[in-house]
């Protein structure tokens, strides 16, 4: 079983992506929210005259990081909170308790420019702290001072306000924006009429990202390096949110590019370059208005029709060569994903390399074309005694 909030379990592959690729893939996560990325949250709803509320506790303080060091565990998940209560344990550690509490690393002065507050000052240009109410003048004066203490940088507008009663809803409204990271706080808001995120937030733990590919904002955002064969990477993201943190070891696989060659090189087929004219049959059987022959096709037209054909070719159609052919037809009714796309082009490629050697592949390009239940097929080659790049343009459909 997936634990909460991840959408995969342990050792999945997340995603799939081609050798210097560059991406932005979320995490799969699954919250409330409609992305879990806050400067998308922030560019696509605030407006100018927007106040936003930024929640303390565990958004920008290390509450349950106190809290299960108090416990006695790493993670607050394995406290056991019914010998002792979550409020006694902080009644037992005060005066103190929220005065003493950490900053957390991604909250503000981040070093990639992304925390919290980075983002809401970049964005927005101002904020306000809205935090529950403890009830106790001497805690809700700690919230006050540790604010004063560790958000000089950046300082919230105004006064702390108080939550009074486990209720935001008051503070919610069409001109009113939330960053918590408690569901209760974020439906109460919702409820009022104010736009709200759950703020949930992910540390690499272990292992270390493909070179070229950093953890930003709950996603994986990068160029993936050069690869000469399919490589697979491991790693360990860490989720925190309101009750704890939950880890999750998680695989990327990056699929190689076919090694090939990405320009023309005179030198390389001067052996090559001798008089020799392709032909090859214009499949249209069109005929010639002078001979009354078939229409023949030369040149690099030839090698294009070939090129076609051989992507259209299945394995075992070519009598006596049951190794020729690209196999992409069981592909085509695969799920028009991008992991799918990757394949298809892979396929195509190493059909290519190893079937006609009169290519030199520049790039192939599959992209997906769900309402058409196609792919649009772009393949860009040199062609043999030919310096000009040659481009093929087309579509392949799911057909049964």
């Amino acid at each position: 079983m997936a634990a909460p909030l991840w959408t995969v379990n342990d050792n999945d592959i997340f995603t799939s992506i081609k050798s210097e690729q560059t991406i932005n893939v979320n995490l799969p996560i699954q919250t409330e929210n409609a992305t879990n990325d806050l400067e998308e949250f922030l560019n696509n709803h605030r407006t100018p005259s927007s106040t936003i509320y930024v929640d303390m506790d565990n958004t920008i303080a290390g509450f349950n990081i106190r809290l299960a060091q108090l416990y006695g565990v790493d993670n607050l998940l394995n406290a056991d909170t019914t010998t002792t209560s979550i409020a006694t344990q902080i009644t037992n550690n005060s005066p103190g308790f929220f005065q003493n509490l950490s900053v957390l690393p991604q909250a503000i002065n981040n070093a990639n420019g992304k925390g919290l507050l980075d983002l809401v000052k970049s964005i927005h240009g101002s904020y306000s702290i809205l935090t529950t109410d403890t009830t106790s003048t001497t805690l809700n004066n700690e919230k006050i001072s540790w604010v004063n203490s560790n958000l000089s940088t950046f300082p919230p507008t105004g006064s702390v306000n108080f939550a009074t009663g486990f209720n935001k809803g008051p503070y919610g409204n069409s001109n009113t924006i939330l960053i918590d990271d408690t569901p209760s706080y974020i439906a109460q808001f919702k409820a009022a009429g104010g736009q709200a995120f759950r703020y949930i937030y992910t540390t690499l733990e272990s292992g270390s990202l493909p070179d070229g590919l950093s953890l930003v904002n709950n996603r994986i955002e990068g160029t993936a390096p050069s690869v000469s064969t399919d490589t697979t990477y491991t790693f360990t993201i860490r989720l925190h949110y309101n009750s704890g943190y939950v880890d999750r070891i998680l695989k990327i696989s990056i699929v190689a590019s076919i090694n090939r060659s990405m320009a023309y090189d005179s030198a390389r087929i001067s052996s090559e370059r001798q008089s020799r004219t392709w032909k090859d049959l214009n499949l249209n059987f069109s005929k010639n208005p002078v001979t009354g022959d078939i229409t023949k096709l030369s040149g690099t037209e030839s090698v294009k029709r070939s090129v076609r054909n051989l992507i259209q070719t299945n394995h075992y159609e070519k009598p006596f060569h049951p190794e020729i052919g690209s196999g992409i037809r069981d592909l085509l009714f695969e799920p028009a994903t991008p992991l799918t796309e990757i394949f298809l082009a892979k396929k195509i490629e190493e059909t290519l390399v190893n079937f006609e050697p009169r290519v030199r592949l520049i790039a192939v390009n599959v992209n997906a074309q769900p309402d058409e239940n196609s792919y649009r097929v772009w393949i860009e080659f040199y062609v043999v005694n030919h310096p000009t790049p040659v481009i093929i343009d087309t579509f392949l459909e799911r057909l049964r």
